[in-house]
């Protein structure tokens, strides 16, 4: 995402240096610059997540833009920082609050999981509908798609397998493993156990990897 700022800012800079560029302002800022902000931030995504992404940033400019003029800042440049810093901060806690008001259960993370020297990175859904746990130690299972986890298993993975209860089923076995650390929201869980499920956890591929609830009541370790 720093990446992505600053090739926009940079994109901005060129776009009041060099005149010819005026012409095709609209078409470069609003659609092309953005498309390759969204690319350097989140990869390639589906047209309906670009699109997310995309209303998301336009609303965001709008807003601070307003925000700007309402103070009537426009000329120097430490308040505008300030204004602006300080109206993310607000917007940034108001919409926390205003998602733990409604209750919303179900939110998107990154998740990086890692073993040996092996890293992928995946979306995650947090569901508190997960209450899988392994019974021996008790820890949280998350639920990810296998074929995302090819790359990493390997002979010497440890791998177990969890009781569960489904609909349409009483009870059965999911075959899980070990993996050696998984990252999400900047906290590092070591020795997580991932449940692997035969398919597709999502029809839009929205989301790889189902997180338990507990997973982030259970701590971590925060990355410096």
């Amino acid at each position: 995402m720093i990446l992505s700022a600053g090739f926009g800012g940079l994109y901005a800079v060129v776009e009041m240096l060099v005149p010819h560029m005026a012409a095709a302002g609209i078409f470069m800022t609003y659609i092309i610059a953005l498309e390759v902000m969204i690319l350097i931030s989140f990869g390639k995504v589906s047209w309906k997540e670009n699109l997310k992404i995309l209303l998301f940033i336009y609303f965001t400019a709008f807003l601070l833009n307003g925000i700007i003029n309402a103070f009537q800042i426009g000329g120097n440049m430490w308040k505008v920082l300030f204004i602006v810093f300080g109206a993310c901060g607000l917007l940034t806690v108001g919409i926390r609050k205003v998602l733990a008001v409604i209750g919303r259960q179900s939110v998107i993370y990154y998740a990086k999981i890692t073993e040996g020297n092996q890293t992928i990175c995946v979306r995650g859904l947090k569901d508190t509908g997960n209450q899988l746990m392994d019974p021996l130690t008790k820890k949280p299972v998350s639920i990810i798609e296998k074929e995302k986890l090819n790359g990493l298993i390997s002979e010497e993975t440890k791998m177990l397998y969890v009781p569960y209860q489904s609909v349409g089923k009483s009870n059965g076995l999911m075959k899980a493993c070990i993996m050696e650390q998984m990252e999400v929201e900047g906290i590092i869980y070591r020795n997580v156990i991932l449940g692997l499920f035969e398919g597709k956890l999502s029809s839009n591929n929205e989301y790889h990897i189902i997180l338990h609830p507990k997973l982030f009541e259970s701590g971590g370790e925060n990355i410096d």
